[in-house]
């Protein structure tokens, strides 16, 4: 099956030697994620990991009512087993925050910079491969060949985009980066509009796949946004009976935790009744 790509550049990794790429194994580095990030690990156990070449590095997608994570091995070999770490808790992440399984947000490629700025925020920076998009951390600079090559009006959209991803706090959901994005005229045009060529060339792309994220049926969508609902809880489940949750903040936790709930706030029931009920010639104060 052809995986769609994001049409963006992809991260600089080492590059890999076929006979590295041949080689390389990932059920070494899916045992160490068993010991090292218990709640990450049972996440990863409901997925079906595909080894490809049909997409340029690796991804999360739902297909046919099934999970799976699709990895390219010339990708993977080229990382330390650091990066691999933080490349499986990233796809995790698109799972856990149900980034695979909401309908994208137009333009897509910001929506794709969003996703892995919220996401980047929780991993550790060591642990990601080269190219990751970091809210707080501008661009690797560019040399005087790709300047030359990119053009003068590209060269500002690349800067203007860098600029605005280092004043970008961490920790923010993908809805608050990708709303920021598209108040920056600039940023959103360094991504949506590249001239000739095609969104986001050009720009520094993230390290993984988010090809076919929109193609479910609704069907499809609800049934894969359970399984995962339901992976996720059952994780939590097992990491609060044993005490053991790997790398997870508490905070990050709690965010967790709010995503599997079925409790309905009644905070903001209370306030959207009394908003709704509120005669429309009276104002309210403290």
């Amino acid at each position: 099956m052809a995986v769609k790509g994001t049409n963006v550049d992809l991260a600089p990794v080492k590059e890999a030697s076929d006979a590295e790429a041949a080689d390389f194994r990932l059920d070494p580095h899916l045992i160490g994620l068993m010991w090292d990030e218990p709640f990450f690990s049972k996440i990863l156990r409901t997925v079906t990991k595909v080894k490809t070449d049909e997409i340029p590095t690796a991804g999360v997608l739902a297909k046919e009512g099934d999970i799976k994570m699709w990895w390219n091995p010339k990708f993977l070999a080229g990382l330390t087993s650091l990066q691999v770490k933080g490349l499986l808790k990233h796809e995790c992440f698109h799972l856990i925050f149900e980034h695979t399984t909401t309908r994208k947000h137009d333009p897509h490629i910001v929506w794709n910079y969003a996703t892995d700025l919220a996401i980047n925020s929780m991993i550790p920076e060591d642990e990601l491969p080269e190219g990751g998009l970091i809210p707080g951390q501008a661009f690797k600079e560019l040399s005087m060949e790709d300047k030359l090559k990119m053009g003068e009006e590209r060269v500002a959209q690349w800067q203007a985009l860098s600029d605005a991803i280092a004043s970008f706090p961490k920790n923010e959901s993908s809805e608050w980066y990708f709303a920021r994005l598209m108040e920056n005229e600039e940023a959103k045009d360094a991504l949506t509009n590249p001239g000739e060529g095609e969104a986001g060339e050009g720009m520094p792309g993230g390290f993984d796949d988010h090809g076919g994220w929109d193609d479910l049926s609704d069907e499809d969508r609800e049934l894969i946004k359970g399984k995962v609902k339901e992976a996720v809880k059952q994780a939590v489940k097992e990491c609060d009976n044993n005490g053991q949750w790997g790398s997870v903040s508490q905070e990050h936790r709690g965010r967790i935790r709010e995503l599997i709930s079925n409790e309905i706030p009644w905070q903001s029931v209370l306030k959207q009744f009394v908003g709704m009920s509120r005669r429309a010639d009276r104002t309210s104060n403290i």
